[in-house]
């Protein structure tokens, strides 16, 4: 609700250019003399408000160009309506054009309190001119707004966002605009920043939300109040006798958000000697500039390596070769190692050929060389920008990590839809073919697999598996000597962690695959066979842990081991067993993603 007439609402910007940010302001003067749409995004809050008006008093020239995008998450039942309700007329009294979305599949949250509105006290008997107050914003009537839906469905605030966005993305994408301004302020960089430090973040996260973003798709995010504390925004829509829409569920504990603003940022400032507020926006301008500072020595880095790749190339038919190596032979012999595919057959894939995923989707090798003896910052940022590597679990991501950094070839470790091989420092994605079982979304899942998702293990090939919850398992093919046949027989390894059986008897090709119901095998030396389940109780495994554990299976769909039990009977270590296949399984503690 404005309480006062428009135009003197915008008979001067909300706010001097001065108090906003100036990459924000840099970006949008670069870009005012575009055709495009402007679109803002809208929800009727006070930040939002106080965005619309800023950018519509200090552009009146795009006033007729500006779009305000409202998305009804339909979350508060009548509030909800009401929010979009009030946003629409603001609009019409701005001479704004309006878009709304609204979320049909939502998941309703539980009962709420009843919304608010805030009312400058000296505006709440000013006449209104051109602009009706909306009934569900008027003084006094919120108590006859119904309450929202109860259900026992609750929705993340991560997928609210995600909604969200892809509404403006749709709407933008739609009518031909790149700019979307945002309405975060100061406030909001310190409970980011405190939101990802509790659960780990570089210097990237730490330095969201950005003044001005710019977006793969070629959009561009701008955020001019990061300058402006919340105090202060609401302190000039009070001041012009504006009032705004406030969502009641703020004040709750159901978002990790709303806890952070509510307990422990009132808390962090208080027991700050300075200005808290301001320390937290130098940090994220300080840590915005190292980021910057990283992609660009890494950009400049990765270029080189190109640029010298191609200088010395030497292409074949069966692959491509890099001159001056191994020797000076002029040939690359690590890149046609042959290496098993997922039906064991022997190939080659060459390095410096985009390997397909599953989608058909290019996946283009990652060369690594350039970045030896550089900082660990720059080859995390490297392999972060390797799409495969995108799904992994943290515990995951930094285990393949590792494993680059130290060096020499590795040829199975699970990423994405296939495996990562690693030859002559080129990191390549090898996919799995049509109808073979995939390899773990290693970050898809959090603390438990997939319902029927299933990894392949090519023992022979050698394997390491990144499990959904962080935890690791390798598969290897191994001699039996008679040394390794008497630690074996004698019960010298702990089936929690290692155990090895007889590939002669297990039919390749294994797969891991989470828990079912049903499931039964025969343990080592038991009479017969039991149920995984009752097995599980009888080892005290926590019903938590259960549906995280690998079940690894033979072609045959007989369970060959799970760690925590013994390994199945049939497929023991004998007296004539020659070959075995090593299992070893690391537990995870990380469900986060990177």
């Amino acid at each position: 609700m404005i309480s006062r007439d428009m135009g003197m609402v915008l008979k001067e910007p909300l706010f001097p250019r001065g108090a906003l940010h100036r990459a924000a302001l840099a970006e949008a003067g670069a870009r005012t003399g575009d055709a495009g749409l402007w679109c803002v995004a809208f929800s009727g809050g006070a930040d939002s408000l106080a965005l619309l008006l800023a950018v519509a008093g200090l552009w009146p020239e795009r006033r007729g160009r500006l779009v305000a995008l409202h998305f009804n998450h339909r979350l508060r039942g009548e509030a909800s309506d009401g929010d979009e309700r009030f946003c629409r007329e603001v609009c019409a009294a701005l001479g704004v054009a309006f878009r709304a979305g609204r979320w049909e599949d939502t998941p309703v949250m539980g009962k709420i309190p009843n919304p608010k509105v805030q009312i400058p006290k000296e505006s709440q008997n000013s006449k209104v001119q051109n602009f009706k107050i909306p009934p569900s914003s008027a003084p006094g009537l919120s108590p006859t707004v119904p309450p929202a839906r109860v259900s026992e469905a609750r929705v993340s605030e991560a997928r609210a966002r995600e909604e969200r966005h892809a509404f403006f993305r749709r709407e933008m994408d739609a009518l031909g605009a790149r700019v979307l301004w945002l309405g975060h302020q100061k406030d909001d960089v310190a409970e980011t920043q405190l939101m990802r430090l509790a659960r780990g973040s570089s210097s990237a996260g730490l330095a969201a939300p950005r003044p001005a973003q710019r977006l793969a798709d070629g959009r561009v995010f701008l955020r001019p109040l990061l300058a402006l504390t919340k105090a202060e925004i609401t302190a000039a829509l009070r001041a012009r006798g504006v009032a705004w829409r406030e969502d009641a569920t703020n004040a709750g504990g159901d978002f990790f958000r709303n806890r952070i603003r509510r307990d422990v940022l009132p808390a962090w400032l208080a027991a700050a000697p300075g200005d808290a507020l301001a320390g937290a926006a130098l940090s994220r301008e300080w840590l915005e500039e190292d980021d910057e500072a990283l992609e660009a020595w890494l950009g400049e880095l990765m270029e080189c390596g190109a640029r010298s790749a191609e200088r010395g190339m030497d292409r074949r038919a069966d692959g491509i070769a890099f001159a001056g190596e191994n020797g000076g032979a002029g040939e690359n012999r690590s890149a046609d190692i042959p290496v098993r595919d997922f039906a064991g057959r022997n190939a080659h894939a060459p390095l410096g050929v985009a390997a397909a995923n599953t989608d058909g989707t290019p996946v283009p090798p990652l060369d690594l060389r350039v970045l030896a003896g550089k900082p660990r910052a720059l080859w995390r940022r490297a392999l972060r920008r390797w799409e495969p590597a995108g799904g992994l679990a943290r515990a995951g991501f930094e285990a393949l990590l590792e494993l680059c950094m130290r060096g020499g070839d590795f040829q199975r470790v699970s990423v994405g839809g296939g495996f990562a091989v690693m030859r002559g420092g080129v990191l390549a994605f090898l996919a799995a073919d049509a109808g073979d079982a995939s390899a773990l979304p290693g970050g898809g899942a959090v603390g438990r697999w997939l319902a029927g998702a299933s990894a392949s293990l090519p023992a022979r090939a050698g394997c390491v598996l990144f499990l959904p919850d962080g935890a690791v398992l390798a598969a290897r093919e191994v001699a039996i000597s008679p040394g390794l046949r008497a630690r074996i027989l004698a019960g010298d390894w702990d089936p929690a962690r290692e155990v090895c059986v007889s590939l002669e008897e297990a039919a390749p090709p294994l797969v891991a695959r989470p828990w079912a119901p049903g499931d039964r095998y025969r343990p080592l030396g038991a009479p017969g066979s039991a149920k995984l389940h009752d097995l599980f109780i009888n080892r005290k495994i926590p019903a938590g842990r259960r549906l995280a554990l690998p079940v690894v299976c033979d072609a045959r769909g007989r369970i060959v081991w799970v760690p925590g039990l013994p390994p199945a009977d049939e497929v023991k270590i004998s007296n004539n067993s020659g070959v075995g296949l090593r299992l070893t399984y690391k537990s995870g503690t990380s469900t986060v993603r990177p």
